[in-house]
């Protein structure tokens, strides 16, 4: 998944941190964040839970590489 929260615990920490507040956030999410900090694989497991849930899942990205790791 690119998640390693053992590797770099502050950052993993951050990861979650973010995870569950997308997670918690209500209809609508936005995240911001470095470039290789993991936004884009720290949203696999959230796109998979809401789409169990039968949520329709939007994402978007200013870059190509990361618009097509998001569909």
């Amino acid at each position: 998944s690119g998640l390693d929260f053992d590797r770099e615990p502050d950052h993993g920490r951050a990861q979650l941190a973010a995870i569950y507040g997308l997670g918690l956030s209500g209809r609508l999410g936005f995240l911001t964040g470095a470039a290789g900090s993991g936004k884009t694989a720290l949203l696999a497991p959230l796109v998979t839970a809401w789409k169990e849930e039968g949520r329709q899942v939007i994402g978007t990205a200013m870059a190509w590489r990361q618009a097509d790791a998001l569909k």
